[in-house]
């Protein structure tokens, strides 16, 4: 059982970015040049710095909404 202090703090631009590069081998060259534009446009500004553990149900939702809105 791990204690609650050794976990391992996960910022979401690693995360997005170790994502992408172990998807990228099953990928289309296109498809991956797309999924990067979206990371780098729209959820690396608007996530990236903040932990996975801190990002909220509230922050998501109110982040598709202002895309809606755009």
């Amino acid at each position: 059982m791990r204690k609650k202090n050794s976990l391992r703090i996960i910022y979401f631009n690693d995360a997005a970015l170790t994502w992408l590069r172990n998807l990228m081998p099953q990928l289309k060259e296109s498809t991956t040049s797309k999924y990067m534009n979206i990371l780098n446009h729209y959820l690396i500004p608007a996530f990236g710095g903040k932990r996975i553990d801190r990002i909220t149900y509230a922050e998501v939702y109110s982040f598709s909404m202002n895309l809606q809105c755009k």
